[in-house]
């Protein structure tokens, strides 16, 4: 290929029906600077002579069949924005990609990866990010395999970071309070794992957060009422956890409010009235999920009334999503 085509500098065959491995001819592309290879087939390791290609900023290698190791040869493409390499395989280690200055966004979700290869080893795969003064976008998500990673680092990232899922990857400890140093933190994911300890009180005022999802941990403690300060909040899911408070009053005046999931906590005592006359409660809310706690009394017939969000069918229906719902348990 590039004997013919020596000064290549975008190769894009995704979606195709592609298999086997990868041609090696494609290594010898030196000139390369976007490689899309994505929703194919091709199987087998990825070569170490990926690191031929120094100038290369976009690799989509996302949904193939893809095994092995991810070849440490990779960071030596210094000129990495753009890292796909979802859906597929890997396993083993994870390089450390620390050097890789102008890296922005990196997906290495739905593999089976076991840590990071580097001399950061004993902080965890996150401190080997910590160089990456431009990455905006990671997610890790679904690697069950990644049992030594460690969020202490996190307060070390690039304020830049919008985007961190790393849901379901056996992650233990507690989520450090330095969280809200991100101050561009929109998506923070990190259910399904084994978290303790209690969710951080420290989000700022200004916080731009706008999806916060603990499902499936074990945090006790309080809700913070801190998370008042991130108006643009759309999605608060802290279900299957343990914590004990009332219920969040203040939640209601979050306008942003689309899915609010409590259930299968410790919250108990009456749901209290929205005492704001500014405005009314959960404008925009469509799911709200407070089974399996221990409320009592009644549920306010203010809430249910403003609940208009469930009612328009143009807003609600997401083609195959379905319907969103509307689920609550029984009120003692």
């Amino acid at each position: 290929m590039c004997n013919n085509m020596p000064n290549i500098k975008i190769l894009s065959l995704f979606s195709n029906q592609l298999e086997g491995l990868i041609p090696p001819n494609i290594w010898k592309c030196t000139h390369l600077e976007e490689l899309a290879l994505s929703f194919n087939n091709f199987s087998g390791n990825v070569s170490r002579e990926i690191g031929r290609l120094r100038v290369l900023r976009e690799l989509d290698l996302n949904a193939n069949k893809l095994t092995g190791e991810i070849p440490t040869s990779i960071t030596n493409a210094s000129q990495l924005t753009l890292i796909y390499l979802s859906s597929n395989s890997f396993t083993g280690p994870v390089p450390d990609f620390g050097n890789l200055r102008q890296l922005q966004v990196l997906h290495l979700s739905e593999n089976n990866l076991t840590g990071v290869e580097s001399a950061y080893r004993e902080l965890g795969f996150l401190s080997s990010l910590t160089n990456c003064r431009n990455l905006t976008f990671l997610d890790i998500s679904n690697n069950p395999m990644m049992k030594g990673i460690h969020l202490a680092s996190i307060g070390n990232f690039s304020t830049s970071v919008s985007s961190f899922s790393a849901s379901n990857c056996s992650i233990r400890g507690i989520i450090p309070p330095e969280i809200g140093n991100l101050r561009n933190l929109e998506v923070f994911d990190l259910s399904k794992n084994q978290l303790t300890g209690f969710i951080p009180t420290t989000f700022p005022m200004g916080c731009k957060l706008k999806s916060l999802n603990l499902n499936g941990n074990k945090l006790a403690g309080s809700f913070p009422q801190s998370l008042s300060n991130c108006p643009s909040l759309q999605v608060l899911d802290i279900g299957n956890n343990r914590i004990q408070d009332t219920f969040p009053v203040w939640t209601g005046n979050l306008t942003d409010l689309r899915v609010l999931i409590l259930r299968s906590n410790n919250f108990s005592g009456t749901i209290s009235s929205h005492t704001s006359k500014a405005s009314l409660p959960f404008p925009k809310l469509q799911v709200f999920d407070i089974s399996r706690n221990a409320f009592i009394g009644s549920l306010p017939h203010g809430y249910i009334r403003n609940f208009k969000a469930m009612m328009d069918v143009q807003d609600n229906h997401r083609g195959d999503q379905g319907w969103f719902f509307f689920l609550f348990m029984d009120i003692h």
